[in-house]
């Protein structure tokens, strides 16, 4: 009944007031404090952009509050729709203005558009945490957000791209597995968006850091074929000491530039289950920290 309901939130309200006294710091502490002027400041960042398109929904949700703006953030969900929201923001950037935030690094190119850098913030939230409700730690949590400009490439424009293989998939096509030792593996077929010559023979270079973790004393190096968006095709290898790879291709046909899907596939695909390693997929090619492809 109401006396019994009142003597429970009473001891509560009491047990509350004590802990709050043993544990200033948790009461004193807002989880994602900061987050307020946080949110101001990117805001202010996006002064002057018809839309906001975040990579990670929920550093969206503050800028769409009271639909001031108009801002799409994309959730775990919605991955595999990147390419389709790839090519909408292609399409609008021809006759608005378009800023993409990441929570990653960003890369240069995106179908069809360029990506111009516009800046970038970190910092770090509070935040409040406990495995039970008392006690409460306070601490906080690293956030950054990178800014680009979507600008559509001219008529016969091939651009360059630079991409930092941090988790981020903006850029990104196919299947790429986990995020390790500060790259990403690779999988058979994982593509990324990157330029097409406008005359046909130009040459283009490909430059991959990355490295390999040899499963077995026999397998010390991995062979990792780069395919061209017109077929042409250049093998690199790493090794487990991280290194730099190139490969150049010279028999592009030509015909109007812009962009295309360049794609990786492992030799001999890497499967980690057969050497007794769970929660990988089974088709691993080498570990790729940074992709350049250009003049």
């Amino acid at each position: 009944g109401a006396p019994g309901f009142a003597a429970v939130v009473a001891v509560l309200a009491a047990c509350a007031a004590a802990n709050a006294a043993r544990w200033p710091a948790a009461y004193g502490a807002v989880n994602g404090r900061g987050a307020t002027a946080w949110a101001a400041e990117t805001a202010s960042r996006l002064e002057g952009a018809d839309w906001a398109v975040f990579d990670y929904f929920p550093h969206s949700v503050p800028l769409a509050a009271g639909l001031e703006r108009r801002v799409l953030g994309v959730g775990e969900w919605a991955k595999g729709a990147w390419p389709d929201i790839a090519a909408w923001l292609g399409k609008v950037a021809a006759t608005q203005e378009v800023a993409l935030v990441s929570s990653w690094s960003l890369p240069s190119l995106e179908e069809g558009v360029r990506l111009v850098p516009a800046g970038e913030m970190e910092g770090e939230l509070g935040t409040v945490k406990g495995r039970r409700f008392f006690p409460a730690e306070a601490g906080t949590r690293p956030i950054r957000h990178s800014f680009a400009r979507v600008e559509p490439l001219a008529a016969g424009e091939t651009g360059a791209q630079a991409k930092v293989l941090d988790g981020g998939y903006a850029g990104l096509r196919g299947p790429w597995g986990a995020v390790r030792c500060g790259g990403q593996w690779t999988r058979q077929g994982a593509g990324i968006v990157g330029p097409v010559p406008e005359v046909a023979g130009e040459a283009v270079r490909v430059r991959l850091e990355g490295c390999w973790t040899p499963p077995s004393a026999d397998w010390p190096r991995q062979t990792l074929a780069v395919t061209a968006p017109w077929g042409e095709r250049r093998e690199v290898s790493f090794g487990e000491t991280p290194e730099v790879a190139e490969a150049v291709f010279r028999e592009a046909p030509g015909g109007g530039g812009g962009t295309g899907i360049w794609t990786f596939t492992a030799e001999r695909p890497y499967d980690p289950a057969a050497f007794g390693m769970r929660g990988y997929d089974a088709d691993l090619g080498a570990l790729l920290r940074r992709v350049e492809i250009g003049p």
